[in-house]
């Protein structure tokens, strides 16, 4: 007769296996297991080494969890900015080149470092968080100067620098490396903790500026960036932080860039766009995913002398005409129910209301209608085909 095995024979077979291999034995795996009547476990071992002659029950660091013991976890939602950004959820900023990724983030972690209690008067920060920074593009220089600044217009700021750190090798503050190297993960993590013993407190926010840096394969590949993500949220994990990813949008589309495993991988997804020319220093943000909360509405941001952010109402950041032309493309996208399933329909609708005689003068006016928080575009997958829908926002809906 064959007596079925229990979870503690199958996690000793195991075990048993790994140690025949030779005088010192190195492993990590995962093995699900019955434990107990209609549960099942999770049986994890991170990276160990052991003599041969010890017994695999002496083993310390397999945790046992299953689906009752995460039933039963008290699980607060904690926002690092709330309405934009919560623990354990990774976000990712993207935009073309020049707009202001970079600089958006050292706002962000001047304003969690100072502990203000509103970021833009928009969004509250419930207590003060240290940010690590993971970047190749900004010099030492360049951070000073852009400090130096923010905090002549607004001093408050200057509170917050001493929580915000900058991975590198002597001196420098920019660094790249791929985040599938071994050897480049334990720095970030050695760092990470020198950091947090300096600090006397643990890392929130840690910041990779720009993806590309911190990869080694094609970001058009989906196998290889999903792996990068992946690590990228396994190293953050171990830190206690949670992950921010900076990234490029496609030129002329204004959409992420790359392989669709980014948009995945990512809870929130934020999007900047200057509002018209290049040479403007208005900005729309615009939440385009998000996963696990509500969805913020698009709002305009003006970058000021002195490189703060300030806050711009949809009156005050286009001309009488401009403004007008929006409000006429989201009274037609209103007329088919406010939503548009491909940009040919919303073009033709729009031509409809407003007798336009040029395909591509509507589409300028839906672009602009975008860009400044009328509307709603949202990109999607259709076969082999990307394609881009159309919506109100929720208040104007």
């Amino acid at each position: 007769m064959t007596t079925r095995p229990t979870a503690k024979n199958w996690c000793a077979s195991w075990l048993g296996l790994a140690y025949s291999t030779g005088g010192r034995c190195c492993f990590a795996g995962i093995l699900i297991v019955r434990h107990g009547p209609g549960a099942w476990a999770v049986i994890r071992s991170h990276k160990m080494e052991q003599d041969q002659d010890r017994k695999p029950d002496a083993v310390s660091q397999i945790e046992i969890v299953t689906l009752e013991d995460v039933y039963r976890d008290e699980i607060e939602d904690a926002p690092i900015i709330d309405g934009l950004h919560y623990e354990g959820e990774a976000l990712v900023i993207h935009a073309d080149g020049g707009v202001g990724k970079s600089l958006i983030s050292q706002d962000i972690a001047m304003h969690l470092g100072a502990g203000a209690p509103k970021i833009w008067g928009l969004f509250g920060i419930p207590k003060a968080r240290l940010s690590l920074f993971v970047q190749s593009e900004n010099s030492r220089r360049a951070l000073q100067t852009r400090a130096k600044k923010k905090i002549v217009g607004d001093s408050k700021l200057g509170c917050g620098i001493g929580k915000i750190f900058f991975c590198g090798y002597s001196g420098s503050v920019q660094m790249a490396g791929a985040i599938s190297d071994k050897k480049f993960r334990q720095y970030l993590l050695d760092y990470a903790k020198a950091v947090e013993d300096r600090a006397g407190e643990k890392i929130g926010n840690m910041v990779f500026d720009p993806l590309i840096s911190f990869s080694d394969g094609d970001e058009n590949d989906n196998a290889k960036m999903r792996r990068t993500l992946d690590l990228i949220t396994e190293t953050a994990g171990k830190i206690g932080a949670t992950p921010t990813v900076l990234h490029h949008s496609n030129k002329g589309s204004g959409e992420l860039r790359g392989a669709s495993a980014i948009q995945n991988w990512a809870r929130t997804i934020i999007k900047l766009e200057h509002i018209e020319a290049k040479s403007d220093r208005r900005i729309m943000v615009t939440n385009t995913k998000n996963n696990n909360h509500e969805f913020f509405k698009p709002f305009a941001l003006e970058l000021d002398e002195n490189l703060n952010f300030r806050h711009r109402k949809q009156s005050e950041i286009l001309s009488p005409k401009k403004a007008e032309q929006c409000m006429a493309v989201a009274d037609a996208l209103r007329k088919i129910s406010g939503r548009a399933e491909t940009q040919d329909a919303l073009i033709e609708q729009y031509r409809e209301c407003s007798a336009l005689k040029s395909d591509s003068a509507a589409q300028d006016h839906i672009n602009l209608a975008v860009k400044a928080g009328y509307i709603l575009s949202e990109g999607y997958r259709a076969g082999k085909l990307n394609k881009k829908r159309y919506l109100l926002p929720k208040e104007n809906g």
